[in-house]
């Protein structure tokens, strides 16, 4: 939460939070673990309406405009966490879940074209697909990223081969046990709290699955997955305009178990001592 005043918020249309680097701050007050932000005023939601903003802020007597925070009124801001911060070399892999990516107010052609990328990419089958992916090679000393463009050109054993090199710090024959192990265990917490919620659909929701690159002193502790982008998200119980849905969602259910029959297969494939 940060403060803004609420007389900013009535003469500007929107605010974003702007990340301070350690070059605005004295080094004393400093800290590496901490992330600083300062509320900043922007005049343009989407690129593409920036010259068309400027222009309004122009007329408007606002392209020179700056926020009072000397003494602001708090008032409530969210502020999105970014969870790789805590780690020296994080390992990040984002996968879009369910069969169904696009939410009940789409376009037509926005639903068919949606549609359409589910069936050629494996969300139709799996449940899942892969939408990036960072891994960290520690032999290397060099991080390998993987876009969307890369990731959804993936079949079925493409997705595999990724998922399981992402297991393994970009080698070949170093699997994180202890990663895998963790990211069961919290798939398995994840999978009981959607199965417990009636009527919800989590249209073009993402799992984003974290870990610390680096074997020196890292542990499965390091291991995180979090549930992301609920833009597309429906209930029964706020969306009643449209045909109530009976039990969880089978989709995005479809997709934890995929995720979590290949963790067992990967780790069940390690030898024995």
């Amino acid at each position: 939460i940060i403060n803004v005043s609420i007389e900013d918020c009535q003469e500007i249309k929107f605010l974003r939070a702007r990340r301070i680097t350690e070059n605005e701050l004295p080094p004393l007050h400093f800290n590496f673990l901490t992330e600083y932000f300062l509320p900043e005023c922007i005049h343009d939601d989407y690129k593409g309406r920036e010259d068309y903003n400027m222009l309004q802020s122009k007329s408007e007597g606002e392209d020179n405009y700056q926020p009072n925070i000397e003494n602001p009124t708090p008032i409530p801001y969210l502020l999105l966490e970014n969870i790789s911060s805590k780690y020296t070399f994080p390992c990040v892999l984002d996968l879009k879940m369910g069969t169904r990516v696009h939410g009940d107010t789409a376009s037509i052609s926005k639903a068919q074209s949606q549609t359409k990328k589910c069936s050629s990419s494996t969300s139709q089958q799996l449940g899942v697909r892969m939408c990036g992916k960072q891994v960290y090679n520690e032999a290397e000393g060099v991080f390998h990223r993987y876009d969307k463009y890369y990731c959804q050109k993936l079949n079925v054993n493409g997705f595999k081969d990724q998922l399981y090199q992402f297991l393994c710090c970009g080698c070949t024959n170093n699997l994180r046990l202890d990663i895998c192990i963790s990211f069961l265990e919290r798939l398995k917490a994840l999978k009981n709290v959607i199965e417990n919620h009636n009527g919800y659909r989590f249209f073009s929701c993402s799992l984003l699955l974290v870990y610390e690159g680096q074997l020196k002193g890292s542990s499965s502790n390091s291991a995180d997955i979090r549930l992301i982008d609920f833009a597309h998200t429906n209930c029964n119980e706020i969306f009643s305009d449209f045909c109530p849905r009976e039990g969880p969602d089978d989709g995005f259910l479809k997709g934890l178990q995929t995720i979590s029959n290949l963790l067992c297969e990967f780790i069940e494939s390690v030898p024995k001592d």
